[in-house]
């Protein structure tokens, strides 16, 4: 049984030479066998790759030396499966799609051991900003799950469900991390002084806590590759998600295998 290494990470920075990085990063990845996904824009970089640990250790560290990326903020964790069939490094107009046209702001985190005793302060409210396919299958207790099927959507939530909440302090948090800063950037500037970001997102949170059980995380997590689904120790949990609805169908009871989409039993009433 062959263990990888899963990495992801990113960082907002200003990129100027985008085509020659891209090429740099094809050639990294290739010689190396690694698999996965890494977008690169003028904000920055936001990558997902797997391939033997020396390969994922070569490929961060080439990026440390580059001045653009000398700061990455990195998940890495091990895995049985196969969470990519191939490399593809994109340019892009953001490293995570939003669409939002806010001011980068500063950043302000709370540390995964920290976490759940921030989040239980009765003037903290804590916020997934993740989609609701992705919540629906687990999330920390007590936290606001938005009803919105991409990140596009989140303005409007904002507006409609926390704009009488800017006295609290709000306690957001997403996978990897990457999308809270720009949640955190976007809420800022819509006048919510007391905004704070789990860091590293719930993969960190994972790595940090390890198999504790008493904490407030419940459930799977919601993974964008074939795995579609992790538990906290970064096993594949069997889930399958339908192609008209996104929701999610649990498969936890059946063996693991490469089917990611199926019907669910709403939409084929419907």
């Amino acid at each position: 049984m062959e263990i990888s290494t899963f990495a992801s990470f990113y960082q907002f920075s200003e990129v100027t030479r985008l085509e020659y990085f891209k090429d740099s990063l094809t050639e990294q990845c290739e010689l190396a066998g690694i698999m996965g996904t890494i977008i690169l824009s003028g904000e920055g970089i936001n990558g997902s790759v797997v391939g033997s640990d020396n390969a994922i250790s070569s490929l961060l560290d080439f990026l440390s030396k580059k001045p653009p990326f000398s700061d990455l903020l990195v998940n890495r964790s091990h895995t049985i499966a196969k969470p990519f069939d191939r490399l593809v490094v994109r340019i892009k107009d953001e490293i995570v799609t939003s669409g939002f046209k806010q001011k980068t702001l500063s950043s302000d985190y709370v540390e995964p051991e920290e976490w759940d005793a921030f989040i239980k302060q009765k003037d903290v409210i804590a916020i997934d900003v993740r989609n609701f396919y992705e919540h629906s299958i687990g999330s920390f207790t007590g936290a606001i799950r938005p009803d919105i099927r991409n990140f596009r959507q989140f303005p409007e939530f904002v507006s409609k469900v926390l704009e009488k909440n800017k006295d609290k302090k709000l306690a957001i948090f997403c996978t990897g991390g990457i999308r809270c800063e720009k949640a955190s950037h976007f809420l800022k500037g819509s006048g919510f002084d007391k905004v704070y970001q789990l860091k590293g997102g719930i993969f960190n949170y994972f790595v940090k806590k390890g198999e504790k059980k008493n904490d407030l995380w419940c459930g799977d997590c919601f993974v964008f590759d074939k795995r579609l689904a992790i538990d906290r120790n970064f096993d594949t949990i069997n889930y399958q998600q339908c192609p008209n609805c996104k929701g999610m169908i649990s498969r936890r009871d059946e063996p693991v295998d490469d089917i990611e989409w199926a019907v669910c039993e709403a939409c084929t009433q419907n």
